[in-house]
Formats: C-alpha cells, sequence, structure tokens
C-alpha cells in the first residue's frame, strides 16, 4: 500500500554509482553513517558543475546537507497539493540550517 511516506531505499542507478565510488552503501541511512569522502566529493562536483550554469550567485547553491528521508506529505513537509510548508521545514530544521551560519 502507497502512503507516500519517504524510503530509506535508493534507486539502482544511485546504488550503482555508489558501488563505482568504492561505496557498499544501500540505504540513505547507510550514506550517512559511511560519510564516504569519496562520495561527498563526488556530490560537491555534481554541484560545482550545476552551478557553472547560474546566472547569477543568487541562484548558486552555496551549502547543503543530506537528509535522512525525503520531503513528503505525512512527515509535514508537503502540502497535500505538494507546495513546500516553508514554516515547518525552517523550524524541523532549524539546527541544520543555522550550522550553515555558523560555519561561515
Amino acid at each position: 500500500m502507497e502512503t507516500g511516506e519517504a524510503l530509506d531505499e535508493v534507486t539502482s542507478e544511485v546504488k550503482n554509482w555508489l558501488t563505482s565510488l568504492g561505496s557498499k552503501a544501500s540505504t540513505v541511512s547507510q550514506i550517512l553513517e559511511e560519510n564516504s569522502e569519496k562520495v561527498m566529493a563526488a556530490i560537491q562536483q555534481g554541484i560545482d558543475r550545476a552551478n557553472t550554469k547560474a546566472i547569477s550567485n543568487a541562484q548558486k547553491v552555496q551549502k547543503y546537507a543530506i537528509l535522512p528521508k525525503d520531503f513528503s506529505i505525512p512527515s509535514g513537509e508537503l502540502g497535500p497539493t505538494l507546495k513546500l510548508k516553508r514554516r515547518f521545514i525552517a523550524a524541523k530544521y532549524n539546527d541544520i540550517i543555522e550550522s550553515f551560519y555558523q560555519s561561515t
């Protein structure tokens, strides 16, 4: 039964990509636990490539965090029309967001 709840599993494409980087992770939790330098560097390289296409600095990804679960309706981050509930997200992930500004 489909509940709309985010799953911990990653797709087969992501598993293959992780394997190519030497990671044995097959779930998001394992990726976070493993904290592989190669995986994090590859993610950063992808962000850097995307940032080269940004028209201005305001459009560039400056800081990011890998969250343990995708945003979903059951967990409260998305409304019934799949719009982000920004205030809820800001409150739920306040510690992570604050850490972005403390490290600068």
